[in-house]
């Protein structure tokens, strides 16, 4: 039987109302529970399936917009070095509700993403 190493596997162990220890085990620090016992085709499964869910591109109404934005003419237009730099402040920080949003209205992503902010998603 060959032996895979899955990483970054965290793993937790708890003492049960009844006394007794039970370990639980997750993807990464704060990723999801894995099901089954280490060394099971269960197991690696639901390590592979939570993987898959990591590399996944996140979907959201900000990240829409932006990404709406990226692709529009006005974005196109920009020096690449302009480009690069509101690519990289966009995306790659953290932003409060706020800030993006007075962010977004700056760089014009509300004229491209009409349909977006006036309410049809529930956005404000």
């Amino acid at each position: 039987m060959m032996r895979v190493r899955l990483r970054g596997i965290n793993s937790k162990r708890k003492r049960l109302a009844d006394g007794s220890w039970r370990t639980y085990y997750y993807a990464w620090k704060g990723g999801p529970a894995l099901r089954g016992e280490p060394g099971t085709p269960e197991f690696a499964a639901s390590y592979n399936e939570a993987v898959a869910q990591k590399v996944k591109t996140p979907t959201g109404r900000l990240l829409s917009l932006l990404q709406a934005y990226q692709a529009s003419e006005d974005f196109r237009q920009l020096a690449p070095r302009t480009q690069d730099a509101t690519t990289s402040e966009l995306f790659n920080k953290r932003l409060s509700r706020n800030t993006a949003t007075s962010r977004c209205r700056r760089l014009r992503i509300a004229a491209h993403g009409e349909s977006l902010w006036n309410g049809a998603t529930g956005l404000p």
